[in-house]
């Protein structure tokens, strides 16, 4: 295990746990299912890089989130890792519907494509 820390940030449960179970062999891995659990891990730990839902959460009275700066489809995570330095990847069941990540995968996702990739952009 390489000694790089992701977070993983997905409210279906199943999908998360699947991630979780995947990743764990090659990352530090944490996980949660709602956003105020996201933002206490981001103040708590330092991460590499973070996976979320792409339209997550879908809505909020969130002052973090400026729809004018970019449009992340109400993703609240991405603006707030992006402040921070840190790498973000967007996972959705509609891709083209993401605006503003850099990386997006589509659901469901292969995770072995997912960890190469990764790997490569953390530079292991």
């Amino acid at each position: 295990m390489v000694n790089k820390r992701l977070l993983i940030v997905e409210d279906n449960k199943l999908f998360r746990e699947s991630m979780i179970f995947a990743l764990q062999k090659y990352f530090k891995v944490d996980a949660c299912g709602n956003y105020y659990a996201a933002l206490e891990f981001i103040q708590k730990n330092r991460y590499d890089l973070i996976i979320t839902d792409g339209a997550f959460p879908q809505s909020g009275d969130f002052e973090v989130y400026n729809p004018k700066d970019e449009d992340y489809r109400g993703n609240l995570i991405a603006p707030i890792a992006k402040k921070l330095g840190i790498q973000i990847i967007g996972v959705s069941s509609e891709p083209r519907r993401l605006i503003g990540f850099k990386y997006v995968f589509q659901k469901p996702v292969d995770v072995l494509e997912l960890i190469n990739f990764i790997q490569k952009e953390l530079k292991i």
